[in-house]
């Protein structure tokens, strides 16, 4: 019996929609949103390893030089980056 109430409940939670394309598409009614999950750590791992082969790939076609250019270009521009957030939250935040 339970279950079948837990069934009707789903019914009632999920509806089927079907657009002006044709397409199905499931939409949720009357359920809490969950936290997102945090990438940040997967991001930060997976830039490391993109830019390592990426450095490489620079290293073996054009030479140390491009992949050094390459490498503190990317600083420069990841240090302007951090400045001008660090900016925005000193203006924005309340004191």
């Amino acid at each position: 019996m339970q279950l079948l109430r837990q069934k009707r409940a789903d019914i009632r939670i999920f509806r089927i929609i079907v657009s002006r394309t044709g397409r199905t598409e499931q939409v949720m009614r009357h359920q809490p949103l969950d936290r997102a999950p945090d990438f940040t750590q997967a991001f930060i791992v997976m830039f490391g390893v993109n830019l390592s082969w990426i450095l490489v790939a620079l290293w073996a076609i054009w030479g140390l030089f491009a992949a050094i250019l390459f490498a503190l270009t990317l600083n420069h521009v990841m240090t302007r980056i951090e400045a001008r957030v660090r900016t925005r939250r000193a203006v924005t935040s309340p004191r």
